[in-house]
């Protein structure tokens, strides 16, 4: 899996283009997008210490955490940042870590390629669609 640090301040947005209202309930539930990837960012920085002086239990706790809490993101929120956001977030970045929890748990390695494949072309969508997400402050 590479390592890509998705820079969520790139994610914030300026009054350009299209102008979506948010609540301030959509404004609360968005930072679960957020604490989602914090804690995927914080399993990966973890697993790919080079100290190696972590537990396979704590990248678990972490993905986990980042699984829960993308569930918690609602598809109509998302759509408020992109339209194609929700699909591209459950089918890839959710998937992936439901893939990676899978492969840490039953020590299944198909399932661990397919994760790391999801998270790759998560990464590579957001990457290439980041500026036209727009999710206020």
């Amino acid at each position: 899996m590479r390592l890509v640090l998705l820079l969520v301040s790139g994610l914030l947005a300026s009054c350009s283009g299209q102008v979506t209202e948010w609540s301030e309930d959509d404004k609360q539930n968005i930072r679960h997008f957020f604490i989602s990837q914090d804690a995927d960012q914080a399993a990966t920085a973890l697993s790919n210490s080079s100290k190696g002086s972590f537990s396979q239990e704590e990248v678990l706790t972490l993905k986990r955490l980042a699984l829960a809490e993308a569930r918690l993101v609602n598809d109509s929120v998302l759509a408020k940042a992109h339209p194609d956001l929700p699909e591209r977030y459950r089918n890839l970045y959710q998937a992936s870590l439901e893939y990676s929890i899978n492969a840490f748990e039953k020590r299944d390695n198909a399932a661990s390629l397919k994760g790391s494949s999801l998270h790759d072309q998560w990464v590579d969508w957001f990457n290439a669609h980041k500026r036209k997400i727009r999710i206020p402050m």
